[in-house]
């Protein structure tokens, strides 16, 4: 089992973890041509394994808007129809981006290297 690395409370992170490091690469060279076309990536354009809670505002403002919509139903005409169906288009892309949200990223299985038999 390995060990967890030791937390530096000065600098509130734990001994190894370059995201400081990452993020002053990026701000000495985020104006040089191609510098990031080589598989490098930007340090806020990587995902976070921790969910974000902004995802449950989400989700309860999108409930709530289908519960105030629902209710009230489409009127008579075509046009009413058609903007009961955005609403309720609108309400469910937003509950659906909310749960996204508020379940964080996948983790991803890291692959072994493949041994060559004999």
């Amino acid at each position: 089992m390995a060990e967890k690395e030791p937390y530096q409370p000065e600098t509130g992170t734990q001994v190894g973890d370059d995201r400081i490091n990452e993020w002053r690469e990026w701000l000495d060279h985020q104006y040089v041509p191609g510098y990031y076309t080589g598989g490098r990536i930007p340090p806020f354009y990587r995902s976070s394994r921790r969910p974000n809670y902004f995802g449950y505002t989400l989700v309860a403002t999108g409930l709530l808007f289908l519960m105030m919509i629902l209710p009230a139903g489409p009127g008579t005409g075509v046009g009413s129809w058609l903007w009961f169906g955005v609403g309720i288009g609108f309400s469910l892309l937003q509950i659906l981006a909310g749960l996204r949200l508020a379940r964080g990223a996948p983790r991803r299985k890291r692959h072994r290297k493949s041994e060559t038999r004999k």
